[in-house]
């Protein structure tokens, strides 16, 4: 049996840097798309970034029996998943992108120009903005602009650590 060629195009957003956060994920295998959201909280954008690689490829039921090429605009995410880079900031998010990456049957990263826009990075453009703006509603708004000083927030933390259940 084959492995089934998925295409995960990733794109993190923040508001602020560090500030509320979300990731944009479409997922393509078979001839389908699907596309995901999520708000992370308050974040850098380089979490986001790796969060949502992260999150496209746990998102895979089986990932062991795949193909998977990531794209990303975001250089970080793409030379650390290459091997190419080691993050020293951040190292727990890329640990954990790293691992998921590590049970796809084949897998490789691939830098997007941010100026082609292509389609599906459009898609996941705009999947991780409406996530950030859904970080201003409700309990989230009113606590990120509460007189708390910023360097007294918290950012998020990393949903799992390699070995954990990895699911967001």
């Amino acid at each position: 049996m084959g492995l089934t060629r998925v295409e995960i195009w990733v794109d993190g957003a923040c508001s602020g840097n560090p500030g509320p956060a979300g990731c944009g994920i479409v997922l393509k295998a078979n001839g389908a798309s699907k596309g995901v959201s999520k708000s992370i909280g308050f974040a850098t954008n380089n979490i986001a970034e790796m969060q949502a690689a992260t999150m496209g490829i746990l998102a895979l039921k089986r990932p062991d029996l795949c193909d998977v090429t990531l794209f990303s605009d975001s250089a970080l995410v793409v030379h650390v998943l290459n091997g190419d880079w080691t993050a020293c900031k951040s190292k727990d998010a890329a640990d954990v992108m790293i691992a998921a990456a590590a049970v796809c049957g084949d897998f490789r990263a691939v830098k997007v120009d941010k100026k082609a826009r292509k389609p599906d990075h459009v898609r996941a453009d705009q999947l991780a903005k409406q996530a950030v703006r859904d970080n201003f509603t409700g309990e989230d708004c009113r606590s990120f602009f509460s007189p708390v000083a910023a360097h007294e927030r918290q950012p998020q933390a990393v949903a799992a650590k390699a070995g954990g259940n990895g699911r967001f």
